[in-house]
């Protein structure tokens, strides 16, 4: 819709502006954002929920919420998004640690707006 926020207009053409704010997007994204989705949701859900459906709930619930915070990036934006948190909590789930998925996630946005 008109006014929605898109990172494209707000990465600056030239460089080195472009790659400083292409980096500092990714960096930030990358980190906050497995931060809040993945780490918290896991610290939240694992101390609320008991039993076999913790695991789905997790899943569910990171991936739904991560999705959501991308719907500024429409339809397709929004099914990356999904798809992608349900592949960074399955894989948080079998690690245990959140580095592995900062760093996947700053790659693949760093690609996404270089």
């Amino acid at each position: 819709y008109v006014g929605a926020f898109d990172y494209e207009s707000a990465v600056p053409s030239s460089q080195p502006w472009h790659g400083l704010v292409v980096v500092y997007f990714a960096a930030t994204a990358g980190l906050v954002e497995e931060v809040v989705f993945r780490g918290l949701v896991w610290a939240y859900l694992s101390r609320t929920i008991r039993g076999r459906s913790l695991h789905f709930w997790y899943i569910a619930l990171s991936s739904l919420l991560f999705a959501m915070v991308h719907s500024e990036q429409g339809p397709p934006g929004v099914i990356a998004a999904f798809s992608f948190g349900i592949m960074a909590a399955f894989l948080y789930l079998k690690l245990k640690n959140l580095w592995p998925l900062v760093i996947g996630h700053f790659v693949c946005d760093l690609i996404n707006y270089w």
